[in-house]
Formats: C-alpha cells, structure tokens, sequence
C-alpha cells in the first residue's frame, strides 16, 4: 500500500486497548495507596468501596483512551515541509516539526504493543529536551512508511530495507551483532552504581508508601522478629554485603540482556541501522554527519575479557537529565570498536599532544573528599557517644583508605590528548572512558585561571558541544591558549555543518 500521509490519519483501531491500559496504569499507581488501605483495613464495606473505585476507575479510563484516540491525528504537509500532529482532549496540542530538522526517527514496540501488533513511533529533533512527537498504535506496514517519508529528505535508509524479508539485492549489509555471552560479560561487570541506586531507590519508594498509609511499623516488627541475624555484627555484615553483590548482580545481568537482547547493526549507505531489545524493541538509525562525540569505556575485567562498551552522543539540550540521543553499543570488542570508529570518522582518530594535569589536582580532591569530612566527623565524635571508638576510626581508616586509593587512580588517568583535528579525553578511576571530539564540533569554548594559579601557568578549558560539555582542569596554561587559538582558527575559517 502506498502511503502519502497527506491528510490527517488516526492511529490503528486497535491502539483503543493501548490506551486504556497505558492511561490504566498511570491512574492505578496514583491511587495505589488508597488501595492499599482499603485492602489493609480488609471487611465487607471496604471490598464493596474497592469494588466501586475500580468500576469508576475502568470506566474513567475507558473515556479517556478513546478521547485520546478520536483526538489524535498526524500527516505530512509536503508543500510546507513539515510533519503536524495532533492531541489533547481539554487542552488542544498542536506540533509542527520541519522535516530537515528531524535527527531520529525511532520504532519502538514494548510487550503490550508486540502483544496488540502494533508499533510506537518517536520522532526527535536536535537538541529538544525530549521526544518531539510520539505515536503509540499503528500498524507495521504504517510505521515502516511514516519512517521513510519523514527521514527521506535526509538521504537516510529507508526502514523498509530493515526487514529480513526484502530481497538479498537490497538488504543492508551486515555489521555487527552482539552475541549473547557478550551482553553477560558486560551485565556482570558494569553499572554496579546505579544497580545499588535501584535497589536503594526501591526499597525507601517502599518504606514512603507504607509511610504513607501508617504501616511501617509492620515493617519494623518484622525486621525485629530476625534479630538473631544481627547478633553478630561480622556475620550481619558478611550476609549484607553478599546479598547486596547478589541482588546487584542479578539486576546488572537481567537489565542488560532484556535491554540489548539480539543487538544488531547493520551498514547501508554510509549509515549505521540499530535494533535491540528483548521486551521492549527499538530501531533506529544512526547517521555519522550527526555524531557529536563517542565516549569508550572499559574497565579491568571488561579488559580481560575483551569486551568494552561505546556512547554515541548526538545533539542534546540537557545533558544532565537527557538521554535520548546517546545511543549505547554494549560488548563491542576492540576490533568491532575500530569497524565502528572507521565508519564515524572515516579512520581511527590519531592521539595528539599528550597534557597531564598538575598535582595540585589530586591535592584538592583529597583535602575537599577525605580530609574535610574526617576533621568533621572527628569534631562531631562526642555526638555519637553510643558508637564505640574502635568501631567509628575503624570506619574513618576504611573510607579514608578507599577514597584516596579512588582519587590516587583518577589523577592518574586523567589526560588530555589534544590534536589539529581530534581531541581525546581519558577519566576514571575503575570504568576508564575515553571521549572523542572532533574539533569542528565544537561550539564554543572556555578557559579559565584562578588568580593564585597565574604564576604556576595552570589553568583548565572547557569544550562546548551540541552534545554537552568536556571539561579538562589544571593543565599547562600556554599550551592549552596556543590549541585553543588554533581550533578557533579552524572554525572560523572552514565552513563545516556540525549537524
């Protein structure tokens, strides 16, 4: 079927059940905790009052998902150049997004989409603070043809050539596929912070609701009942530390292969065709006239079982709290990392003038992380009387030991590698990244230098990107003035696109 997307189309009929179920469950978590007390409180008024909530609620939510669905439309102005969709119930959204400014156009479909046979679509600009347009519901043939017609201006490959069924003449050229024991070297041995931040994140969400309703004395009595785990204090920190590593573990592991599950690239006409994921799939396609920098990190096991991980930035507005446009390549390895590279810049970006940072680096970080906190903790002993003394320097000796050796290790990687035409950046003190910057894609530039450092010719510059910021503190002043002038010279005087 030939799709023109000239006048204003609705998504598939039966995107009607994914909206009642995407608007059921944002409403059930917001009245979770009333639910919660009327089944604590338990009796024959309360399972009579759940009963009517539940009605009121499907029934609610059954309006609004087909409001939201008689609401929506989208098609393409040719004539103007633009991409136009419509929404809202109350409140009437229109958004109008030039077609030459589209960056992605992704194809998603999470569990109840697969389940339903539809395909979500999101549409992304350069530099907006989040997805510019979504579709939730249409059929496949639709997606496949919405995608083409809107990155068809961009010289990009069509979604159709993605399928496995097309013709051998016109399918892409296979490039790399993560293989399944690599997605398990690298979930055995990444993310183990943020792995601890969702457990930590759980479990005080847990404690709030059960704060919420008065029930977290339940808790505590529960936690009470097993005190003779806690009777030994070696033994209470022996079980804790090993289930927090096994509980980590578990939840590195199955995150990283239900997200990257079948990760497959695919080259076609210069660009990089990406699909991943288990539950929830995502297709996409990667351009190299877009990239804006590539972050390589690898730490000493990834190291030893040749696995590393890539970042592919492309244009952001907040780099703090967007993540959209970093696409991820887990469990690359250093030849597949080359391939890719090659791909993005044409050759392996050459390492330039080796910068190291001053001393006086590692000096600061020491006295602002370790010695600070030790003088004020010592100053607030009197305090804590309820602590033993062995015990409280005994913590002080371990964290002071742990922070230094950290800190030791990150001055000690840290370095600037700076070039005509590439700019390398090497940070960490255990996940060792190294980020790539072409000198063109620079936006802006700052370098600054205290009063007191003029004299020791230190001073630290900042590289201002459309994919965030890279910041390099207490180098050599003079050299750093002298590649600074040189990259702005390049920039004024050629005439490079950066998007």
């Amino acid at each position: 079927m030939d799709f023109q997307f000239q006048e204003p189309q609705q998504q598939s009929k039966v995107g009607v059940l994914l909206l009642f179920l995407d608007s059921l469950q944002k409403i059930l978590r917001a009245i979770a905790p009333i639910i919660l007390i009327i089944v604590l409180k338990g009796g024959t008024l309360s399972a009579f009052i759940l009963f009517m909530l539940l009605m009121g609620t499907f029934l609610l939510v059954a309006c609004i998902a087909y409001l939201r669905f008689t609401h929506f439309t989208f098609h393409i102005d040719r004539a103007l150049g633009e991409f136009i969709v419509y929404d809202g119930i109350l409140t009437k959204t229109k958004t109008v997004i030039q077609l030459s400014k589209i960056q992605q156009v992704n194809l998603t479909q999470n569990l109840l989409q697969r389940l339903i046979g539809v395909y979500g679509i999101q549409v992304d600009t350069a530099g907006a603070d989040r997805h510019e347009a979504q579709i939730k519901a249409v059929s496949r043939s639709v997606a496949l043809a919405l995608k083409k017609a809107l990155i068809e201006n961009q010289m990009a490959v069509t979604a159709e050539e993605t399928l496995e069924d097309q013709p051998e003449s016109i399918t892409p050229k296979p490039f790399l596929k993560i293989h399944f024991i690599s997605l398990i070297k690298i979930g055995i041995t990444s993310n183990y912070i943020k792995s601890v931040g969702l457990i930590l994140t759980f479990f005080f969400s847990i404690w709030g609701k059960l704060h919420e309703i008065g029930e977290e004395a339940w808790l505590e009595e529960k936690i009470a009942e097993q005190d003779w785990l806690f009777q030994s204090v070696i033994y209470s920190i022996v079980l804790g530390i090993a289930s927090l590593f096994t509980l980590v573990f578990l939840i590195n592991l199955g995150r990283t292969v239900l997200r990257y599950f079948n990760y497959t690239m695919q080259q076609q006409q210069g660009s990089l065709l990406l699909s991943f994921g288990l539950i929830n799939t995502k297709n996409t396609v990667l351009r190299p006239s877009r990239v804006q920098s590539v972050v390589v990190s690898q730490n000493y096991f990834q190291k030893k079982l040749n696995v590393l991980e890539m970042k592919i930035r492309q244009a952001i507005s907040d780099e703090k709290n967007h993540q959209k446009d970093r696409i991820e390549v887990p469990g690359c390895n250093t030849r597949e990392k080359e391939a890719i590279l090659e791909l993005i810049y044409g050759h392996q970006p050459p390492m330039g003038l080796v910068m190291k940072a001053n001393w006086r680096r590692l000096v600061f970080n020491l006295f602002l992380t370790v010695v600070l906190p030790v003088m004020a903790a010592i100053c607030f002993k009197p305090y804590f009387e309820e602590v033993s003394s062995s015990l409280f320097f005994g913590v002080l000796a371990v964290y002071t030991i742990l922070l230094s050796i950290y800190h030791y290790f990150s001055y000690k990687n840290y370095t600037f590698y700076v070039g005509d035409q590439y700019i390398h950046r090497r940070s960490g003190a255990w996940d060792i990244a190294v980020d790539i910057l072409e000198t063109d894609k620079i936006q802006a530039i700052t370098t600054s230098q205290l009063f007191w450092h003029k004299n020791l010719n230190i001073g630290s510059v900042t590289l201002h990107t459309a994919a965030g910021n890279i910041s390099f503190y207490l180098a050599n002043f003079d050299t750093l003035k002298q590649y600074v002038n040189r990259w702005l010279y390049g920039l004024e005087s050629q005439n490079h696109n950066w998007m």
